[in-house]
């Protein structure tokens, strides 16, 4: 692993390597853990989906967090809410949304680096109460942000969580527009966030065309692999946003996909506060909950259990607890795949194989590891 630091910018002061989550996963959290680690405390689970039909239509998978918010301003209960938003092709902006127009604007879910800890400075220098919408990182980095400034924690009323599986370096967006949207990247205006329906689309504009590639298709063999992984990614084992007060994640059960084109969400309330939100929300209507349970979680979330052995692998070689076998040593092929798609000439080589290629790959190390 490998520190990017402004130099120019750099005081010395120490304070990001003290709220870096993935420093401290990678060098302080131990490298064996369970599946109930990883999914962490929680009140109740729920499937749950907007009342509100084009609000529902217009998240990621069912609109729950926008409806949250929207409730939450008009109560009073915050001021604004910090969101991530595609400000422009390979720019992610996160930001504090404090209307309903940005609220609906920012919809959508965006699987990039999102530097969301730019704005604790933000949110601790200004007033007035706010929600934090985040992956697992970012709220770890703002709760132990909370223990080095106690009066943010005062500055936020809620912290809403987003399941993570990991994201992709923005080499990955060059990649999908060049070979599955056809397009050239320097003559893209614009990349939407996936919404639209369930499981949802990513719009693609130019000055001279426009065009909507479904999910499934931007995210595929290569996420699987971990090629597109951020390294740091391979050493968080925090898929389900333990932090947060209320998860929210994708309901991939075979049934609701089936049959749901616009959308669920899975919802873990993990606090008081997250529980009470919710139950508000489902008396005056705004959204639909049906509770399950714990198995029903993770038979959704089958990703847990792949992720499960890669990033104990990782966290094993860092700390240098290894012991090598032909079983460790699949288990650490996702590593090296973050590692060596830092090098040009290896993504070069991605670019030039066939997609079905990389297919037939990913299902293979998907085998291999099911049966280590």
């Amino acid at each position: 692993m490998s520190l990017q630091i402004n130099r120019e910018n750099c005081s010395s002061c120490g304070l990001c390597l003290r709220i870096c989550p993935i420093l401290h996963a990678a060098f302080h959290e131990p490298a064996v853990f369970s599946e109930k680690e990883m999914v962490g405390p929680y009140y109740k689970i729920y499937i749950a989906h907007a009342s509100d039909g084009k609000i529902r239509w217009s998240g990621a998978s069912g609109g729950v967090i926008t409806v949250l918010i929207l409730n939450m301003l008009k109560a009073g209960l915050i001021d604004g809410a910090l969101v991530s938003r595609m400000k422009k092709p390979s720019v992610v902006d996160a930001h504090i949304v404090r209307n309903v127009k940005e609220i609906l604007e920012s919809q959508g879910s965006i699987y990039f680096p999102t530097y969301a800890a730019r704005q604790i400075e933000n949110i601790r220098a200004n007033g007035g109460s706010h929600a934090v919408i985040g992956l697992p990182c970012h709220i770890a980095a703002f709760k132990r942000s909370e223990k080095l400034f106690p009066s943010l924690a005062e500055k936020i009323f809620i912290y809403l969580g987003l399941f993570c599986y990991h994201v992709n370096e923005f080499w990955y967006l060059d990649y999908f527009i060049r070979k599955t949207v056809k397009m050239k990247p320097e003559e893209v205006l614009e990349v939407s966030p996936r919404r639209n329906g369930w499981p949802g689309s990513i719009q693609i504009r130019s000055a001279g065309e426009e065009k909507r590639i479904p999910f499934f298709s931007f995210w595929g063999s290569l996420q699987l692999l971990y090629l597109t992984s951020p390294m740091g990614c391979l050493f968080c084992s925090d898929h389900t946003n333990l932090m947060a007060d209320l998860s929210f994640g994708d309901a991939w059960f075979p049934s609701i996909m089936k049959k749901d084109s616009v959308g669920s969400s899975l919802v873990i309330a993990r606090t008081k506060k997250g529980s009470s939100l919710l139950r508000d929300a489902e008396d005056d209507g705004s959204i639909i909950l049906q509770e399950i349970t714990i198995k029903d979680l993770l038979e959704s979330q089958r990703s847990i259990f792949y992720k499960k052995k890669f990033v104990s692998a990782a966290r094993a070689l860092i700390q240098r607890q290894m012991k090598f076998s032909p079983k460790k040593c699949v288990e650490l092929l996702p590593l090296m795949h973050t590692s060596i798609t830092r090098n040009r000439i290896i993504r070069n080589l991605i670019y030039a194989l066939p997609k079905n290629v990389l297919g037939k790959y990913a299902y293979i190390l998907y085998k291999l590891t099911e049966d280590s």
